[in-house]
């Protein structure tokens, strides 16, 4: 896992050096942070129109699962992913609309689904929310959180629906929001429904406006409050 000192000083550079301070997408190269070993996702989708994933068993990915950015007209289905690495996302929406998630088995290491639009400045300039996702008939047996709401979500969140869902094992929690006071954003009309769960060894329902406040890695820049409203 990509963990320690150097983690914290590839952090500062992509968050404080980069992302603060404007600098283009085209001139942040990884490559050139030595001690960075970012891991990538397994599958990765940008800028998308009319994607469709079904029918395929995804393990063992070193970073989240199946990302989809900045896409529209998502439809994933019958896809299984078995991986419990850390930060082994099974599905992240990010900035992305229109979109179906149905009839999947995901055993991930970290959250089952979770949404995401972009964090602090670099994500508020962007305003690209990840709007009108529909979750259903998925099952799992394990994860950090059935639904994750952030921590990223600086371009806002609205109308995201997950029905008719079953966690089969154990969770840390069924629904969790995470934000901070420098991420800004929103999150409009949320609801789970009709949700099974068996065991959740944390809270069933969680929000924490206050994540990761006190890390190392945390940017000092401006306050930003996330607004939260229409969640059920």
């Amino acid at each position: 896992m990509w963990r320690g000192p150097d983690q914290q000083a590839a952090k500062r550079t992509l968050f404080e050096q980069w992302g603060e301070k404007d600098v283009p997408l085209a001139a942040r190269d990884l490559t050139k942070i030595p001690e960075s070993r970012f891991r990538p996702p397994f599958v990765f989708l940008k800028d998308c129109t009319d994607v469709r994933l079904a029918d395929f068993t995804l393990r063992h990915s070193p970073f989240w699962c199946i990302h989809l950015f900045q896409c529209d007209g998502v439809d994933i289905r019958r896809v299984t992913v078995d991986a419990h690495m850390g930060n082994n996302d099974a599905i992240d929406i990010e900035s992305t609309r229109n979109v179906l998630i149905e009839d999947c088995t995901l055993s991930p290491g970290d959250d089952i689904v979770c949404i995401k639009s972009g964090r602090d400045r670099d994500g508020r300039r962007r305003a690209r929310p990840t709007e009108n996702v529909v979750v259903r008939r998925v099952t799992a047996d394990s994860g950090h959180a059935f639904l994750g709401i952030g921590s990223e979500l600086s371009g806002g969140l609205r109308n995201i629906l997950m029905e008719d869902c079953a966690m089969e094992g154990t969770c840390d929690y069924i629904f969790r929001l995470k934000t901070t006071r420098t991420r800004g954003g929103f999150v409009e009309n949320v609801t789970m429904r009709r949700i099974t769960a068996k065991h959740a060894s944390v809270n069933a329902v969680d929000f924490n406006t206050a994540y990761y406040t006190d890390a190392a890695s945390v940017v000092k820049t401006e306050v930003a409050p996330t607004t939260v409203k229409g969640v059920h």
